[in-house]
C-alpha cells in the first residue's frame, strides 16, 4: 500500500486541511474548515479536482446572486407571491405563491409570467367542471385528447410539460374552451386518431393542427433523421425498409459523423 499524502494545512477554494479523517473505498477523505467556520469531511479527489471549494455556503450565494428581480407581493391571477423558493435548472427560478383557495405552491417565474399557471390548480379544475356540465362530452375520447393538450402546455408537473409548455408551445385562447376547439376538430375526428401539429415548434392552434394516425405522428418527431428518396421526403427507417439497406447499419454511419443523405448511397 503506498504512503498516504499529508494535506494538513493545505487550503481549496474556501476550504484549509485540518486532519486526516478516515478511509473509504480506497479513497481517503480529510476534515476541512471552511472559511464560514463551518467543518466539512469530503475526499482528496474531490479537493484536488476543484469540485468540492467550500462546505456548500459558497453555492448557496452563487445561487442567490443568480436570484432575478424581487417579485414579492405581485399577484397573477389567484396567487400572490410569497417569497424566493429556489433556482432550479439552468437558472430556472421558482417563486413561494398563495393561491386564493389558501394553497401554497412552488411556481416558475416563467410560468407565471406567461399567464400559463394563474392559481395552484384549483381555477383549471372548476373550469373543466363548468364546461363538462355545459356540453355533456367530458367522458368522449376527443375531450381527453384536449384535456391532455392543455395539461402538457400548461401544467409544469406534467411528466410531458419539459417538451411542449416548457419549449414554449401554447394552445391558442380560443381553444382553451373545449366547445370551440370541438367544433374546429371533431368534423374530421375519427377513432384512434391523435392531435398533431404540423409545425412542431408551433403552438396548438387550427391552422397549425390536424389528426394523425399513430405512424403519421411518429414521422414527424423532433429527433427523427429525414432523408429523401427519389424526391421524397422519408424517415431514416422507412427510407432503408424501400432501399433495402439495413437501418442500424444506416445509423451507425450517422453517429460517426456522415451526413444522413450520403449514408443511404
Amino acid at each position: 500500500m503506498s504512503k498516504r499524502i499529508d494535506m494538513t494545512g493545505q487550503k481549496f477554494g474556501r476550504l484549509t486541511v485540518v486532519k486526516f479523517s478516515h478511509t473509504k473505498h480506497e479513497m481517503s477523505y480529510w476534515s476541512c474548515r471552511c472559511e464560514c467556520g463551518a467543518e466539512k469531511v469530503t475526499t482528496r479527489s474531490r479537493l484536488l479536482n476543484g469540485e468540492t471549494k467550500s462546505c456548500g455556503c459558497l453555492k448557496k450565494e452563487v445561487d442567490a446572486s443568480r436570484i432575478p428581480i424581487d417579485m414579492t407581493g405581485e399577484r397573477y391571477g389567484r396567487l400572490i407571491v410569497i417569497k424566493f423558493s429556489h433556482i432550479k435548472g439552468k437558472g430556472i427560478s421558482y417563486w413561494s405563491c398563495k393561491c386564493e383557495c389558501g394553497i401554497e405552491k412552488n411556481i416558475s417565474r416563467r410560468c407565471l409570467i406567461s399567464g400559463n399557471t394563474k392559481s395552484c390548480g384549483c381555477l383549471s379544475k372548476e373550469n373543466v367542471k363548468k364546461r363538462a356540465t355545459k356540453h355533456g362530452l367530458s367522458h368522449t375520447k376527443i375531450y381527453q385528447v384536449w384535456a391532455n393538450m392543455k395539461t402538457r402546455c400548461n401544467n409544469e408537473n406534467d411528466q410531458f410539460y419539459s417538451d411542449y409548455g416548457g419549449r414554449g408551445i401554447k394552445v391558442s385562447d380560443d381553444w382553451l374552451d373545449f366547445p370551440k376547439f370541438h367544433s374546429d376538430m371533431s368534423p374530421a375526428y375519427k377513432e384512434g386518431l391523435s392531435i398533431e401539429r404540423i409545425d412542431v415548434n408551433g403552438n396548438y392552434e387550427l391552422s397549425n393542427c390536424k389528426w394523425a394516425t399513430p405512424l403519421q405522428q411518429v414521422t414527424n418527431r423532433r429527433n427523427n433523421i429525414i432523408v429523401y428518396v427519389n424526391g421524397e421526403r422519408k424517415i431514416l427507417k422507412e427510407a432503408c425498409a424501400i432501399l433495402g439497406l439495413k437501418y442500424n447499419t444506416i445509423h451507425g454511419r450517422i453517429k460517426r459523423g456522415i451526413e444522413p443523405q450520403k449514408a443511404i448511397k
